[in-house]
């Protein structure tokens, strides 16, 4: 999945107005989508941390499995 946002953000800066001048509406709206990303990724990583944590650290994982 991000192999594909990678690459769909390559193709969408080097095709055609690459250097095309960004009005302010645009820029507020990347800034927007860049920090909701940000935020996600943070939550999605913290989240798995969490999880991998809490399985090596279980007392009874024997009895959950």
């Amino acid at each position: 999945m991000n192999k594909l946002i990678v690459i769909v953000g390559v193709l969408l800066t080097t095709s055609c107005g690459t250097f095309s001048k960004m009005t302010e509406q645009e820029k507020e709206l990347n800034y927007q989508v860049d920090k909701a990303y940000f935020e996600y990724t943070t939550t999605r990583d913290s989240l798995i941390l969490k999880y991998r944590y809490d399985r090596l650290n279980c007392e009874n994982c024997d009895e959950i499995d």
